[in-house]
C-alpha cells in the first residue's frame, strides 16, 4: 500500500508527466582522485600560460588601434564609431541553445550511469571527456550524420525541458524550490522598479490542500502593499488567502477524471484562444473546413505540430480518448501551436492553391447557393422589391387607429340634444 504522503505529492497529482529524479549527494572518496590530480595540473598549466597569452593579446590590442587610426584618417570618421562598429555586440543575450559538445557529454553521461544509483554516478567533466575522446564515433562531432547530431540534441533538450518544467518528486522539495524562486521573482520586482521605476505585485499561493508552500504577497515596498487596503479597502493577506481559496478549488476540479466533452472543449478554446492571440483580434473565429483559405491565406498564420496520426478537423469530430489526450499534450507543452507564415511560405501556399484550382479541385467547402439565385426579381415600379405576402393562418398585422379631425365635446351634446326637443 502506498504512503499518503508519497500519494498527495505534485508529481503524483500529474502522472502524465515525467517527474524530476531526486537529488542525492554523490560520494567523493574514490573514482574522484584522479579528477583533482588532472584539475590541479590543469591550474598549473594555466598560470604558466596566462602571461604568454596576455602579451599576445596586449600585440593584437595594438594592432587594432594602429588599425582604427588609420581608418580614421583615411575616410575622416569618429574613432570612437570604429571601435563601437568593431566591437558591436547586443546588450540582452537571447536563451543560449543547446551545443552538440553538451549533447554529446550528456549522451555519454548516461550511457555510463545508466543502471546505477545516484550515489554512484560518473559526473566528472575530465572522465567523461576522456571517455568521449576514446570513443571513435563521438571523438569527432562533425563527423556525425544531420540525423544522429539532431537525436543527440533532441535528447539534451529533453533533458532541460525536464529540468526546468518536471515536477518535484516531493512536497518538500516543492516546497524548497518553491520559496527559493518566490525570493528571487521579489528581488527582481525590487530592482527592477529601481531600474525602470516599473510598480508590481505578485501572489503566491498553492493550488492543493496536501501542499506545504506557504502563501505570500510580494511587491517593490510596503508602500505598494498599501493598495489592498486604501483601494479595495481589503488587507493584503486577505487578498492572498481568498486567492489560495481559488487556486485549490480550481486544482480540485483538475483532479477530476476528464471525460471527451471537456478534452474537446478544452482543446477546441486552446486553438481558437491563440489564433485571436496572434493575431490581436477578439472576434476572429476558427474555421476547419476551409482552414486553407479562410485562416491561412487570409490572415498568413498555420497550426503546426499538429499530431500526424489525428487527421486534421475540428476537435468536436475526435472520438477516441487516447487521440484527444495526445492533441490536448501538444496543445499545452507548446508544440502545437500558431506561427506567422513567411515571405517564402505564402508564396509555396499560394501556388498549391492556384495549381489545385486550375485542376478543378475543391478547396474545403463551398457555400450553399440561395435557392431563388438566377431568378428574376419582382421589383415595383420605384424600383424596390414587393413585400412578401404574409402565410395562410398568419396574423396580419393590425392597422394603426387614425383620431377624428374633431371631437364633440359634452357642452354640443347637450346642444343638440335641446335642439332636437324643440323641434318635436
Amino acid at each position: 500500500m502506498l504512503d499518503p504522503a508519497e500519494v498527495n505529492t505534485w508529481a503524483a497529482r500529474n502522472p502524465t508527466r515525467e517527474p524530476q529524479s531526486p537529488r542525492l549527494r554523490p560520494r567523493t572518496s574514490g573514482f574522484l582522485d584522479a579528477s583533482s590530480g588532472t584539475k590541479k595540473l590543469k591550474n598549473k598549466n594555466t598560470k604558466e600560460s596566462f602571461a604568454e597569452v596576455q602579451e599576445e593579446v596586449n600585440i593584437w590590442l595594438e594592432q587594432q588601434e594602429q588599425f582604427i587610426k588609420d581608418v580614421k584618417q583615411k575616410f575622416g570618421v569618429d574613432e570612437h564609431r570604429v571601435k563601437k562598429m568593431i566591437v558591436h555586440s547586443a546588450n540582452f543575450a537571447s536563451t543560449r541553445a543547446p551545443s552538440l559538445t553538451n549533447a554529446i557529454r550528456h549522451y555519454k553521461s548516461q550511457e555510463v550511469n545508466r543502471g546505477k544509483r545516484s550515489f554512484y554516478f560518473l559526473a566528472v567533466k575530465p572522465e567523461i571527456q576522456r571517455l568521449i575522446d576514446d570513443d571513435p564515433e563521438l571523438s569527432n562531432p562533425h563527423m556525425l550524420s544531420k540525423e544522429h547530431q539532431k537525436e543527440l540534441l533532441d535528447n539534451l533538450a529533453d533533458f532541460c525541458a525536464l529540468k526546468e518544467q518536471g515536477p518535484r518528486s516531493g512536497n518538500r522539495a516543492a516546497a524548497i524550490d518553491a520559496q527559493r524562486n518566490i525570493q528571487s521573482i521579489v528581488a527582481e520586482i525590487k530592482n527592477l522598479y529601481l531600474r525602470t521605476g516599473v510598480c508590481c505585485i505578485a501572489m503566491f499561493a498553492r493550488s492543493h490542500t496536501d501542499d506545504t508552500t506557504t502563501s505570500f504577497a510580494g511587491a517593490l515596498d510596503d508602500t505598494a502593499l498599501k493598495f489592498f487596503p486604501e483601494i479595495l479597502k481589503l488587507d493584503y493577506m486577505d487578498v492572498v488567502g481568498q486567492f489560495e481559496m481559488y487556486a485549490c478549488l480550481e486544482g480540485r476540479k483538475a483532479d477530476r477524471a476528464d471525460t471527451l466533452l471537456s478534452m474537446r472543449a478544452e482543446c477546441t478554446s486552446s486553438i481558437l484562444d491563440g489564433l485571436r492571440k496572434i493575431l490581436v483580434n477578439k472576434n476572429v473565429k476558427m474555421n476547419y473546413v476551409n482552414y486553407e483559405t479562410t485562416i491561412v491565406e487570409t490572415h498568413h498564420v498555420h497550426l503546426v505540430g499538429w499530431p500526424a496520426r489525428i487527421p486534421f478537423a475540428s476537435p468536436s469530430k475526435i472520438s477516441t480518448m487516447d487521440d484527444i489526450r495526445l492533441l490536448r499534450a501538444t496543445l499545452s507543452d507548446g508544440k502545437c501551436r500558431w506561427e506567422f507564415l513567411t515571405a517564402e511560405e505564402q508564396k509555396e501556399h499560394a501556388q498549391k492553391l492556384a495549381e489545385a484550382r486550375a485542376k478543378g479541385l475543391e478547396i474545403g467547402r463551398k457555400r450553399k447557393e440561395r435557392s431563388d439565385k438566377g431568378k428574376k426579381k419582382n421589383l415595383t415600379q420605384e424600383g424596390s422589391r414587393k413585400t412578401r405576402k404574409t402565410s395562410k393562418g398568419a396574423k396580419s398585422k393590425v392597422p394603426p387607429q387614425i383620431s377624428p379631425e374633431h371631437i364633440e365635446s359634452d357642452e354640443d351634446n347637450e346642444q343638440s340634444s335641446e335642439d332636437s326637443e324643440e323641434s318635436d
